[in-house]
């Protein structure tokens, strides 16, 4: 098998409302060395924040942003969308925290990926089978999804809702997982997603709303 360094690890991610998170993370987002690929920059994110996995906003019920962060990148593009568009907001904490040192959680979340490990998160989504339309956020790990992602989309009935992906990475780009969802998501439509590198971050985010005012669902 070829060796996988961990330049195929990391895709940013982010915690909470994103103004704690940065503050968390000692401000804005830092760059990752060049060896590593596609992963977050620091060990803060959803497992130090969010005590609470089902708190809301102000929303008609009818959309939810879902995301897993690990440091604090994935959550500032959640916090974006929820800003402008009043969904309800659902943070995926897993119930066992991954490392927050770096070099380890890049070691736990390949050997999830080898072993198919699918882990348990904390609480769920207020009024699931009234949302018609999720934004999913994810980092980019080892070139896919993190597995509690994986963990969640198999855990909920997707059959009439849109799925709209946003993703944060290093160098690796979406890694193919909108593809990946429209495999899994049955019976969901994919939308159109957003994607930012970490060497953009922060003024990226400024993308958001016009990605939003974009959209076609």
């Amino acid at each position: 098998m070829r060796k996988i360094d961990r330049r195929g690890f990391l895709g940013l991610s982010g915690a909470g409302v994103a103004a704690l998170l940065f503050a968390a993370c000692g401000g804005t987002p830092q760059e990752e060395p060049a060896a590593h690929d596609a992963a977050e920059t620091s060990a803060v994110g959803a497992n130090a924040a969010a005590e609470d996995t089902t708190a809301t906003a102000a929303t008609d019920g009818s959309a939810a942003v879902v995301w897993f962060s690990w440091s604090g990148n994935t959550a500032g593009i959640a916090e974006r969308i929820v800003g402008a568009t009043g969904a309800r907001a659902f943070e995926i904490v897993p119930e066992e925290p991954y490392p927050e040192v770096y070099d380890d959680c890049t070691d736990v979340a390949l050997q999830e990926q080898r072993d198919g490990v699918m882990p348990a998160y904390r609480g769920d989504v207020d009024g699931w089978d009234g949302v018609s339309v999720v934004y999913l956020g994810y980092p980019i790990w080892w070139m896919d999804m993190p597995q509690v992602i994986k963990s969640f989309i198999d855990d909920h009935d997707w059959a009439g809702k849109t799925v709209v992906p946003f993703s944060t990475y290093y160098s690796s780009g979406w890694a193919g997982t909108p593809d990946k969802i429209a495999d899994t998501c049955t019976g969901a439509t994919v939308a159109d997603g957003l994607s930012l590198g970490q060497n953009d971050l922060p003024s990226a985010y400024d993308q958001v709303e016009g990605w939003l005012e974009g959209l076609v669902l």
